[in-house]
């Protein structure tokens, strides 16, 4: 089959839904370049990011006549690399969807199966975020499937890929055949001492682990534990979590206050200690069988104040009088996690060796992590047979820009008038993915007249908009520190999340 003849949304350089600042971390030598779709008001928009005088521009794709285009220009070579979809992209067509098992902030959490072209079908758990989402939640959510690829530890929740080449955008994670521990702990109701313990050590193994890559998971609950086919204990639900930080300030976020140490409540500050804290709640979960969330009959208010000024905030209470001595035990850990002071809390390395002296904690900070998700991979460029030696991408059909016109959307005119085609907005999956002119995949070097461009996804004024827009949202993180930084509240009974 002919290059041009091809589905843009099978081309090796066309990275989907992916937010633009995550495209524009791809971009490390001028003339890497790639393909992505943003939206706007549910309005498709393709776009053409390339790294020139090291910044990212960003030019605006039309379809016309078959096939897609950009705007005209002198030829100056500036698109010399394609940066290749990542391995662990995966298309939509090789999901499938079974049943719906929860649901969460940014969307819904399925069961599936992932059939991949010449391999066994697996059984996995699929995040599916809502539709039409803001860019502040598209963000987030590719933030989450970013962090989860660095993390390789058997107590955490592997994510095996990441489809975002169609809307909605989907991360594919292992499955946790045994569901959520929370349920699995309250159908229960009574479980053995050693069982309970057992969680309590895996938990505290993985987040020694997560504490060793710098990584504050600031959402430590019982509700996002996830059990594994062999009922080992895996993290999960890293929303909220922050890398490469020893202490992170929120932003008007919202989590349940329950979970919470006292210096988040009064300053929004999380960091490690913090999450020791909520880990002490969560062992309080484990060992009350997660009958009931943590302060019962208590109003967020009242726990507050418990929080802030007793100590400790909650124990465990001994039902049967053989787990005397080790319910005095957890108590006397769990004592140590909730001090006022937050460099008196131990660690995690020195809470796992309390739970269990006879491991060696250790062997889990070694384990390598997977590549990250903004890891890339360059395709090769070649020579054009004519045209001065130039370079253009291998595979891809498409006429160079001048330094003149390598200018950010954000900057195009508003003045260019366009003529709206009669012809249907095109099917991603049905058009083909021409530039300009078959010649230049042919490897010649025929340039095409400067003709009028007939977009029929959006004019021009339209384009400017949608993509000044997705500027000034990119640029908003940027500007949370001058806010006024407070936690809003969750509600008593926050929405159980599940594998």
């Amino acid at each position: 089959m002919a290059f041009w003849s091809k589905k843009l949304i099978e081309r090796e350089w066309y990275h989907g839904v992916m937010p633009r600042e995550e495209c524009n971390a791809l971009l490390t030598t001028d003339g890497d370049f790639l393909v992505r779709k943003t939206t706007e008001k549910s309005k498709p928009f393709f776009c053409l990011t390339v790294l020139f005088k090291q910044e990212p521009r960003h030019f605006p794709l039309f379809f016309e006549n078959g096939g897609w285009t950009l705007k005209k220009a002198p030829t100056t070579a500036i698109l010399v690399r394609a940066v290749r979809q990542a391995k662990y992209y995966i298309q939509h067509d090789e999901i499938e969807l079974i049943d719906k098992l929860g649901a969460g902030a940014f969307g819904q959490v399925w069961r599936g199966k992932l059939k991949k072209k010449g391999e066994e079908p697996i059984d996995v758990a699929v995040k599916k975020m809502k539709g039409n989402p803001k860019k502040s939640m598209l963000r987030g959510f590719v933030k989450e499937a970013k962090l989860m690829r660095t993390l390789s530890h058997p107590n955490m929740v592997r994510v095996i890929g990441v489809a975002p080449m169609e809307e909605p955008l989907m991360i594919v994670i292992e499955l946790a055949k045994n569901g959520c521990m929370q349920s699995h702990l309250r159908k229960e109701k009574v479980s053995p001492i050693e069982k309970l313990t057992g969680f309590a050590v895996d938990t505290a193994r993985g987040m020694a682990y997560l504490s060793s890559t710098m990584i504050i998971h600031r959402d430590l609950a019982a509700r996002n534990l996830l059990l594994g086919a062999n009922m080992e204990v895996k993290i999960s639900d890293f929303g909220l979590s922050e890398s490469g930080k020893t202490e992170v300030k929120a932003a008007k976020i919202k989590v349940p206050i329950r979970w919470l140490a006292p210096e988040t409540i009064d300053t929004a500050i999380f960091t490690t200690k913090t999450d020791v804290w909520s880990f002490a709640v969560t062992m309080w979960e484990i060992f009350t069988n997660c009958i009931t969330d943590p302060f019962p009959g208590l109003t967020n208010s009242q726990a507050k104040d418990i929080i802030r000024q007793k100590h400790p905030p909650l124990e465990v209470p001994c039902a049967n009088p053989a787990n005397t001595e080790a319910i005095k035990k957890i108590n006397s850990i769990m004592a140590e996690c909730f001090a006022k002071n937050p460099e008196l809390r131990p660690t995690f390395w020195e809470i796992l060796k309390k739970l269990a002296p006879e491991e060696n904690a250790e062997q889990y900070s070694k384990i390598e992590p997977l590549p990250e998700l903004s890891e890339k991979k360059m395709s090769g460029s070649r020579r054009m047979k004519k045209g001065g030696g130039k370079t253009v991408p291998t595979g891809l059909s498409v006429e160079t820009v001048t330094e003149k016109t390598a200018e950010n959307v954000e900057d195009l005119e508003k003045t260019s008038k366009t003529k709206k085609s009669k012809r249907a907005p095109p099917d991603l999956k049905k058009c083909d993915s021409t530039f300009l002119s078959p010649s230049f995949a042919d490897g010649g070097s025929r340039r095409v007249k400067k003709s009028k461009m007939t977009p029929n996804l959006l004019t021009n004024t339209e384009t400017e908009k949608t993509l000044e827009n997705e500027k000034k949202s990119e640029e908003a993180p940027k500007n949370e520190g001058e806010e006024q930084k407070k936690i809003e509240e969750n509600g008593d009974n926050p929405v159980e999340k599940s594998n």
